[in-house]
């Protein structure tokens, strides 16, 4: 995974070989390797894959993976080619502001908006997800759920105190 332009186009490219499939963050961050420089301010968080995992949160966040389990994430959607790091960051609000004869404004990215970008995001995961009849959830072999029966026991009741005295 050497050849990638940056740390964003390695987990891109790790999404999209996994489109419909179950992703492990280790296998995302090993992807990185050689990309992502680890800073003095990372090993001494002992979290060298930072931005990598950073990177993940944001994808999720904006619905191209949904979390199955800690470390296992289920792929919904390819990232497509329009959808650059600015993009993701820009529909999670993160906006840039620019100085304008003297006020300050929100820019928008590709003169698209925050929202604009929300809802082109959106429409294209779930038109994706129609069209290959994914459900919303996905479905995880790997996740079992036990529902335990938990029924209180009755309550106790007793006018005495641990040491013996009555109330």
């Amino acid at each position: 995974m050497k050849s990638s332009k940056n740390i964003f186009h390695a987990v891109k490219h790790i999404i999209n070989s996994n489109i419909g499939d179950n992703v492990r963050v280790a296998a995302i961050c090993d992807a990185t390797d050689g990309i992502e420089i680890v800073t003095a301010w990372k090993r001494g968080n002992n979290n060298p894959k930072y931005t990598t995992r950073s990177y993940v949160t944001a994808l999720l966040k904006t619905g191209f993976i949904t979390r199955l389990k800690r470390g296992i994430y289920h792929v919904n959607a390819p990232i497509p080619d329009w959808c650059d790091l600015g993009v993701i960051r820009y529909a999670m609000g993160y906006e840039r502001y620019e100085k304008v004869a003297g006020k300050w404004e929100k820019m928008k990215y590709h003169s698209k908006t925050a929202q604009q970008w929300r809802t082109e995001i959106g429409e294209y995961i779930s038109s994706y997800m129609a069209k290959n009849e994914q459900s919303e959830q996905p479905k995880a072999e790997a996740i079992k759920v036990t529902i335990i029966d938990i029924t209180p026991a009755a309550p106790v009741v007793s006018n005495e105190h641990t040491d013996g005295q009555n109330i």
